[in-house]
């Protein structure tokens, strides 16, 4: 059993995915800052949740890799997200916009995105990039970061009380993380106002994707080349629809807040009885 991975997020010293399923603590020996630290650490989590009557998980993906390391007590409670004021969708005029929340990090998959839309400046395409760092005072793309990128535009940070506006801005969510995710909140954002999604194949952020329906899975080892070819199909999808025709998405699956705190509230009851 282990209680975690001593870096946070399984990445590497490399701040790379280190592609463990089953936890080896040697293996995270050679990679911590500190092995008896580590150790320590992962005695005393284990420790503590042996004690606990569930271990709940936001996907089923993460579930399935602590039952792999040993956790039988476990269950899926899916993250809730919150409800669009309106899911009603309509096929814009101009070119398809693409949407990147990730940040300028290699982790998110920002480095494919710019090798892509470099590679297919011809196509009538806007590629807006979300900076948090704007809502500080600051950005953090430098120009060197964009060159290369035609219709590239930056926004800052969206909130909860501005989320329906910033997805209604875009067509299309890029979510090329390179590592595997417990959940995907973003993707989830998008998917229930009715936004095409592209992701990597990162764990939980695939659960609610339709192939072809809602969006486009691609390799978490792609280069580029799949996200190319994804962005270009997506385009062909796009342009069955007539500027004001309506974009409607399968959603069934996703879970908001009142789904998720009913089925808690369940998991609890049914914890108090046992």
């Amino acid at each position: 059993m282990h209680g975690g991975c001593g870096r946070q997020f399984t990445i590497n010293r490399e701040g790379k995915y280190c592609h463990q399923v089953k936890i080896d603590l040697e293996v995270c020996a050679k990679c911590v800052e500190n092995r008896q630290l580590n150790q320590i650490r992962n005695t005393r989590l284990v420790a503590c949740l042996r004690h606990a009557a569930a271990l709940l998980s936001p996907s089923r993906f993460f579930a399935d890799f602590y039952i792999s390391n040993g956790w039988c007590q476990v269950q899926v409670n899916k993250n809730g997200v919150i409800k669009p004021n309106s899911t009603l969708r309509y096929r814009q005029s101009g070119g398809l916009r693409f949407g990147y929340v990730g940040g300028n990090t290699e982790i998110k998959g920002f480095h494919l995105v710019k090798k892509v839309f470099s590679d297919l400046a011809g196509l009538d395409a806007q590629l807006i990039l979300v900076d948090n760092a704007i809502n500080l005072g600051f950005s953090s793309y430098h120009a060197a970061d964009l060159e290369g990128l035609p219709n590239v535009q930056l926004v800052p940070a969206y909130t909860q009380a501005t989320m329906d506006s910033f997805f209604e801005s875009i067509d299309v969510l890029l979510f090329p993380t390179q590592w595997k995710e417990s959940f995907g909140l973003t993707i989830r954002e998008a998917l229930v106002r009715n936004v095409w999604v592209i992701t990597t194949d990162a764990g939980g952020v695939v659960e609610d994707i339709e192939v072809g329906n809602n969006g486009y899975i691609i390799p978490l080892s792609d280069t580029g080349e799949e996200l190319k070819k994804a962005v270009v199909k997506t385009i062909r999808h796009f342009a069955q629809f007539k500027p004001g025709d309506a974009i409607e998405l399968p959603t069934q699956s996703i879970t908001f807040f009142e789904d998720q705190a009913s089925e808690l509230a369940g998991i609890f009851k049914k914890i108090r009885f046992n």
